[in-house]
């Protein structure tokens, strides 16, 4: 069972009960407020169970400046509303990349092995995207609130 099967699950009946029109407004505020949580956890550069990102490969610039190690943190441009996309709709919401941005994103979420030319590059597994426990709880609580209402 994957990690948003068993909230899905419980308020599955709840949900189906509302108005398309409160529905959609639901997901969209769900989907902003877990885009949000995505943010927040790339840019501390965690994994969704708290660990620490693989660290960066350390590598030598030879140009300018030789035997530099590239400290800048990781993924800083793709965590922009740019490039990861919110779609919603009144039976569900994606959040996730699209185009070159999601293979990019992809060999990091899956350690996946790239070939760039004639170089083989084996990228250690770093979990973009994916559903914390805190997140759980955030859907849960939003659920909560709309039927509330």
């Amino acid at each position: 069972m994957s990690d948003f099967e068993e909230v899905q699950k419980r308020f599955e009946g709840l949900i189906t009960a509302l108005a398309p029109s409160a529905r959609l407004k639901l997901m969209r505020q769900i989907s902003v407020d877990l885009a949000k949580n995505q943010r927040k956890r790339i840019t501390a550069q965690q994994n969704p169970d708290g660990t620490a990102f693989a660290p960066r490969k350390i590598s030598l610039r030879r140009r300018k400046k030789q035997n530099r190690i590239k400290t800048k943190k990781m993924f800083s441009k793709i965590k922009s509303a740019r490039f990861l996309k919110r779609t919603v709709t009144d039976n569900g919401l994606t959040i996730g990349y699209s185009g070159k941005i999601s293979e990019i994103a992809s060999a990091h979420q899956y350690g996946k092995t790239e070939r760039h030319g004639r170089k083989i590059y084996h990228m250690p597994q770093r979990e973009i995207l994916g559903i914390t426990n805190e997140d759980k709880e955030l859907v849960e609580r939003l659920i909560m609130q709309k039927l509330d209402d």
